[in-house]
């Protein structure tokens, strides 16, 4: 199996979709906490080369980012994303696409903290030039499910694992369950975002369900799909399925995605779908 490589899907409407619920996660939970930790179990490189030969071989960002960056238009709420990107280039000249590593750092506080994994050796390689000497960013080169066990509980009592695997193997989902109900155990505080795509409707049910019947609180869905599923296309939506989610986040997770919806769409028999898998139950 070949392997994957960030730098053909940067900034594509999926990273899109990802990184403003990210972000979006993130400024609730700085509302509500004086430190959070951010753990990132699938980092890939701090940032992408939207002009590279990688990145312009199949152009995706030209669908996803491109549509989004310089929107006058754009709700208050997709402000901190729209700054991480901006951040790296000059106005109105968009070449640099950050990864999830570097949106989070983009969004830290004094105090807060991130740990990224990341398992590829030259993407790693990327990682650690991105964060020499950043005393708030810990790096670790390995398995993210791996890493993510022995960094559980962190000393924050609040915070964010990000999971967003390669989805390569065929079980990905199931080894994201297994993942998800040990590091809700061990950290029943924190909340957990996973990344999973909608070329798979058996399999995306079956996640669903699994995490249903886990037991796990305050479990919220969003989906936001660009066109219908083709042999030609296999990837055209998305979804962020989010564990012990702030209450308010779900609102303006909504506001954005159809607002993303609206910029992103190819088809109209697309579209976006916004749910509470399992209600607002208190945290336990």
């Amino acid at each position: 199996m070949p392997s994957y490589r960030h730098i053909s899907h940067a900034g594509n409407f999926a990273d899109v979709v990802k990184h403003v619920v990210l972000c979006l996660l993130i400024e609730a939970l700085q509302r509500d906490a004086a430190r959070i930790c951010v753990i990132d179990c699938h980092a890939g490189a701090g940032r992408y080369d939207l002009r590279s030969r990688g990145a312009m071989r199949k152009g995706e960002w030209h669908r996803g980012i491109a549509k989004v960056v310089d929107t006058p238009t754009a709700p208050s709420c997709l402000a901190g994303y729209r700054g991480a990107v901006g951040a790296l280039n000059e106005p109105g000249a968009l070449r640099f696409y950050p990864g999830s590593p570097r949106i989070i750092r983009a969004l830290l506080r004094p105090g807060d903290r991130l740990i990224a994994t990341e398992l590829s050796p030259h993407e790693y390689a990327l990682l650690e030039q991105e964060f020499t000497d950043d005393d708030q960013v810990r790096l670790h080169c390995g398995d993210g499910y791996q890493v993510l066990e022995s960094c559980l509980p962190p000393a924050e009592r609040h915070g964010l694992v990000l999971l967003d695997p390669t989805f390569q193997c065929e079980d990905e989902l199931a080894c994201v369950t297994t993942a998800l109900e040990r590091a809700v155990r061990r950290w029943p505080t924190g909340t957990f975002a996973v990344w999973y795509p909608l070329d798979s409707r058996p399999s995306r049910v079956s996640f669903h369900n699994a995490i249903a019947a886990s037991g796990m609180q305050r479990v919220l869905v969003g989906e936001l799909s660009t066109e219908p599923e083709t042999e030609q296309r296999p990837l055209t939506g998305c979804g962020m399925l989010v564990v012990n989610a702030p209450p308010a986040i779900a609102p303006t997770m909504e506001q954005a995605l159809h607002w993303l919806y609206q910029r992103l769409k190819v088809d109209p028999r697309s579209g976006v779908d916004t749910r509470w898998l399992v209600d607002e139950s208190p945290a336990r």
